[in-house]
């Protein structure tokens, strides 16, 4: 396993997500829209939307909606790969006429990030609807999805993990080859 990134590194990709969202949260609120939802995906892009909150709230920004998806059974190769239920989906806020920005750890496939699309439509309309990922594996996608924002764009063979103290007890992006 080797180290790609580190904390400090990590934490700069979460304040590059916050100020985004600000500048996002700004501009629906000088239109008269209702303000963004942050939605991450299960399990580590849910720490990662909750961080981008956070960093929000710290720097004096706006306290926005977080919501928690859960798109396994919105994935479309789940007889291909084993299952695993997490939390489920946490989505107390309309997404109707909203920007809905999902955070998520890896892009890859694509194949979460569509299953989260279709999550989020099975809820409501979203005006917009932008992607952020730490990691953008670019060269490898199986859909045309591509990152609106990534903290990097990587081209690696391996499996690339970002890795959060949350679930693993530490902040760093590896190279699991």
């Amino acid at each position: 396993m080797a180290r790609l990134y580190d904390s400090a590194w990590l934490n700069q990709v979460i304040d590059t997500f916050a100020a985004a969202v600000a500048e996002q949260a700004q501009a629906a609120e000088d239109a008269g829209q209702p303000p963004p939802v942050l939605a991450g995906l299960r399990t580590r892009g849910a720490h990662l939307a909750d961080r981008v909150a956070a960093r929000l709230r710290e720097r004096g920004g706006p306290t926005l909606p977080v919501a928690y998806l859960d798109v396994t059974l919105y994935r479309d190769d789940l007889g291909r790969r084993p299952m695993k239920l997490d939390q489920g989906t946490e989505l107390n806020v309309s997404v109707d006429d909203r920007l809905v920005v999902l955070i998520d750890d890896v892009l890859y496939t694509g194949r979460s990030a569509r299953g989260a699309l279709h999550l989020l439509f099975d809820f409501g309309r979203p005006a917009r609807v932008r992607l952020y990922s730490v990691i953008d594996r670019v060269g490898e996608r199986e859909l045309p999805i591509t990152a609106d924002l990534a903290g990097a764009r990587i081209e690696q063979s391996g499996s690339v993990r970002v890795r959060l103290v949350e679930e693993d007890g530490v902040d760093e992006v590896v190279l699991e080859e």
